[in-house]
């Protein structure tokens, strides 16, 4: 957006053309850190309520055409500054923040995402639900939708089931190791997807299902019994090998089985006594 457009909206006068821009940025960041204010947190989350109820309808529902097919919102992200400095301000001084400021910070991004019914959108972001879910603003079913709702795969550049596939790794990284351990949700959640999908999948014939695009998401499956299971459902169909893209059973379920490993309690012993029951041979 033009410098004028963003003054008139935000109704304010400001040089956004700064010079040294970067370092103008840094300084400013280095004194609201260094300088803490009172209620700065109401403040920015006033100042952001307020910037979203001026949006005009028509920019909240419009869409545009993306490059490779479908549509998306076409709402300019630079009018939701407020938005990000909230986020910013939340990480900078998570302790300012109490569940009020959670659940408002909610209600705000659920309004953006959904201002009506099947519009796309992708406004909220994991910690936003996560801090909402502890906070008793957002529910279980919030965050399983989150991981296993509507996902634009067949848009180009699309992530796919991001959230799956991103904390259903068998070993997560220190990252993702401190944030499932800050939010005890996320292995319930991804169990719960884990689970539902594979009860979907192993029931299936040769046409996918609701459940065959996020098990392609899915990155470790623990546990003989649910081997078994996958064994059994593949039948005689053929492992593929190599890479493995689209919705085919064979495909689904070799992803599947290629990323299952062993849990404690599981033994060879065991494993000789379930193949001979399946009568799954070499």
């Amino acid at each position: 957006m033009k410098p004028v457009q963003l003054q008139n909206f935000f109704g304010v006068s400001l040089d956004f053309n700064l010079k040294y821009l970067d370092i103008v940025h840094e300084m400013l960041a280095w004194l609201v850190w260094a300088h803490p204010q009172q209620a700065e947190t109401d403040f920015i989350l006033e100042a952001l309520e307020l910037s979203v109820a001026s949006l005009p309808n028509a920019e909240l529902l419009e869409l545009k055409e993306e490059h490779g097919g479908g549509k998306t919102r076409a709402l300019s992200r630079e009018k939701l500054g407020y938005l990000e400095l909230a986020r910013w301000q939340r990480g900078l001084r998570f302790e300012s923040w109490n569940a009020e400021h959670h659940a408002r910070l909610w209600k705000v991004v659920c309004w953006l995402n959904e201002p009506k019914p099947n519009l796309p959108g992708d406004f909220i972001e994991l910690e936003d639900a996560l801090f909402a879910f502890q906070s008793g603003a957002a529910t279980r079913d919030d965050l399983l939708y989150m991981f296993m709702g509507p996902q634009d795969i067949g848009r180009r550049y699309s992530r796919g089931f991001g959230y799956l596939s991103q904390y259903s790794v068998r070993k997560p990284h220190v990252q993702q190791m401190t944030e499932m351990e800050k939010f005890p949700i996320l292995k319930e959640i991804v169990d719960t997807c884990r689970e539902r999908i594979l009860e979907v999948e192993c029931r299936r014939g040769e046409l996918p299902t609701a459940a065959t695009d996020p098990a392609m998401s899915i990155r470790s499956v623990p546990g003989m019994k649910n081997l078994f299971r996958m064994l059994v459902a593949l039948g005689d169909g053929d492992f593929a090998r190599g890479y493995v893209y689209g919705q085919n059973r064979s495909g689904v379920f070799s992803h599947l089985i290629r990323n299952s490993y062993p849990i404690e309690g599981d033994t060879p012993e065991g494993f000789a006594e379930q193949a001979s029951f399946h009568k799954i041979s070499e």
